[in-house]
């Protein structure tokens, strides 16, 4: 679905390039589907990136999508938090916990993963809204930081 959208999204938004993170067993298959959709040279696949690296991936880019809906424990993705802290526009499936730390329309979407154009329309508004999204999911990273966090439980605590 993503690579489909982003055939879309590369109709309005000529230089751009989708770099899949982490594709795993799915590589032939992802790499045929780009080809078929004329999307070859503007598609990137890369193998899973050490944590201290992400960073730099994030650092390069517009927009983060995530649009799986259950990650490892089933908890939010810590890509997504990640790239929340990386200050991107984040992109992630209504029916995931990730809807937990992006808030429609204010630090991203939230979007029916096997809806092609919803998911193409979000990643265009992401992009087109890269720099008020962007504070704005740094400023939700910020109130995640383990000393707040804390602090807050703690809280919970002494008044029980």
């Amino acid at each position: 679905e993503l690579l489909r959208a982003f055939k879309k999204v590369s109709e309005k938004i000529t230089n751009a390039k989708l770099v899949l993170v982490a594709w795993g067993y799915l590589q032939d298959q992802l790499i045929e589907l780009a080809s078929s959709l004329g999307l070859k040279d503007r598609v990137i696949l890369k193998k899973p990136v050490p944590y201290f690296e992400r960073k730099y991936i994030y650092g390069a880019a517009d927009v983060f999508t995530m649009i799986g809906d259950s990650f490892g424990d089933g908890g939010i993705s810590s890509a997504v938090l990640d790239a929340l802290g990386s200050g991107l526009p984040v992109i992630v499936a209504k029916t995931s916990p990730n809807v937990l730390v992006v808030k429609d329309g204010y630090n991203g979407y939230t979007v029916d993963p096997s809806n092609v154009e919803e998911v193409a329309s979000a990643i265009i508004k992401a992009f087109e809204n890269e720099e008020t999204f962007g504070k704005n999911s740094l400023e939700i990273a910020k109130e995640l930081d383990w000393d707040i966090i804390v602090e807050k439980i703690l809280k919970i605590y002494k008044e029980l």
